[in-house]
């Protein structure tokens, strides 16, 4: 009876697996049973299907990009640059800004982790110990890198004082591990200039512990070290414009057996003149009808010299190539003096000194008024201000009359002369003979020129 029962139980199986591959037509084929099932997900030697796997997202792309790797290794390493050069960057709180960058780098490692290791979970005791303990070695090499053991140097230029003509310097002393911190004596200072020394001194140092650490102040005479310009002429463009090269003064500091060093500013000490030149030009106000079918101008001419206006420019520059450049600008202490004289030596104008200091320009004349300006501030070109604006009348530059006028402007320094260019103008009445409209002669007219010779 037994047997009975197992055989019918036996048949009805057959029966429904029969019955349910038959609608598909291939009920005759096992392989293509078992080949549903694990499509349909059924377990298959303790394995999920091939569709249930894709349906959750097992299956990795090769093609992905750790993109979080990247920008935890990348903000890693940019830790670790600043790190080692953090002594020389001069931004407030710089430390406390490495830090939080730091901090974040090691979250985003943390983000890595957790989606690379722990399918999106958190990071367990060790994973975190692992990651912090890297992070600290890490940072540590370049902390170590930068390290002086016996202690550094850092000197800044701090300020540029006109009134005082001196410069002021900020250092900062580090004892290293195994040195002794600096706080105040005598240190040997030296000034230099393209690897010459220019001016070498012992200079007491006072040194206050701050916010900043150990710091103090060196403030040294321009005049002690000052020699040449910081910036000289190198070129020059098709334009005739200046192409300067720069020439720094560096100072250095020795403080037990430390030494530091650091490059004043250059504009600042470029203030040697040495070159100037000059031109003149005449103008026409624009000659009008007086009424009387003739002109304003004197003896009937068409057009006449009414005015001539003076031009200057004083700065660095170069001699051999002064014809078709400019000087560049400088900022220092000069003056500068300006005669237009007449062919046989008198002079028409004898111009007031002119007083430069720094960029600022005064002066002081009988005929053309005072007033400031600025020289070199942006550009060495200037006009020698006359009456409110730039005109010396005809009257007065060209009171002699036809003839050659010779235009002489120079600069001195210290009480010598430092540079010095003339120029020549033939101030002259041409004329010609006229025709009218008939072509038939219509007699002479006459007109002034003012024009630029080799000579007078």
């Amino acid at each position: 009876m037994t047997g009975g029962l197992l055989e019918k139980a036996k048949q009805k199986i057959d029966d429904d697996e029969e019955g349910a591959f038959s609608a598909t037509g291939d009920s005759e084929n096992p392989d293509f049973k078992k080949e549903s099932k694990i499509l349909d997900g059924e377990p298959s030697g303790g394995g999920g299907g091939l569709l249930s796997k894709a349906a959750s997202g097992e299956e990795k792309d090769p093609t992905d990009k750790p993109i979080l790797l990247y920008a935890a290794a990348g903000s890693l390493l940019a830790c670790m640059v600043l790190i080692y050069f953090m002594y020389l960057i001069e931004i407030p709180f710089i430390g406390v800004l490495v830090l939080i960058l730091l901090i974040g780098s090691g979250y985003i490692a943390s983000l890595h982790v957790s989606q690379t290791k722990n399918d999106g979970g958190s990071l367990t005791r060790a994973q975190w110990g692992t990651l912090v303990v890297s992070y600290l070695l890490l940072a540590a090499i370049p902390y170590v890198g930068a390290m002086n053991f016996g202690g550094s140097i850092l000197m800044t230029f701090d300020e540029l004082d006109e009134q005082s003509d001196t410069v002021t310097l900020t250092l900062r002393h580090s004892a290293g591990l195994f040195g002794s911190e600096f706080t105040g004596d005598n240190v040997d200072v030296t000034v230099s200039q393209d690897g010459s020394e220019t001016w070498s001194e012992t200079v007491n140092v006072a040194m206050t512990s701050g916010g900043e650490g150990n710091t103090g102040t060196i403030t040294l005479a321009i005049a002690d070290f000052y020699s040449m310009n910081a910036q000289r002429v190198k070129s020059f463009t098709g334009t005739g414009a200046p192409v300067m090269e720069d020439h720094p003064y560096t100072v250095c500091v020795d403080v037990d057996g430390a030494s530091g060093c650091t490059d004043l500013p250059i504009f600042e000490l470029t203030r040697s003149v040495t070159d100037v030149d000059e031109l003149a030009a005449g103008y026409d106000d624009g000659s009008e009808d007086d009424g009387q079918g003739g002109t304003d101008c004197e003896g009937n001419h068409e057009s006449c010299i009414d005015y001539i206006e003076i031009q200057g420019w004083v700065g660095e520059g170069s001699a051999s190539t002064d014809s078709n450049t400019i000087p560049s600008r400088i900022r220092g202490v000069y003056q500068i003096n300006m005669t237009f004289a007449f062919e046989d030596g008198t002079p028409t104008i004898d111009y007031a000194t002119i007083s430069v200091v720094g960029t600022v320009a005064t002066w002081d004349d009988d005929l053309c008024g005072s007033g400031p300006m600025t020289i070199g501030d942006t550009t060495t070109e200037f006009f020698f201000p006359c009456g409110g604006d730039n005109r010396f009348d005809n009257d007065d530059a060209l009171e002699p009359g036809y003839g050659c006028y010779t235009l002489t402007v120079s600069a001195s320094q210290g009480g010598e002369d430092v540079a010095s260019s003339s120029s020549h103008y033939e101030y002259t009445e041409e004329s010609d003979e006229g025709e009218d409209e008939f072509g038939n002669p219509a007699g002479t007219y006459y007109w002034e020129e003012f024009n630029a010779v080799d000579s007078c």
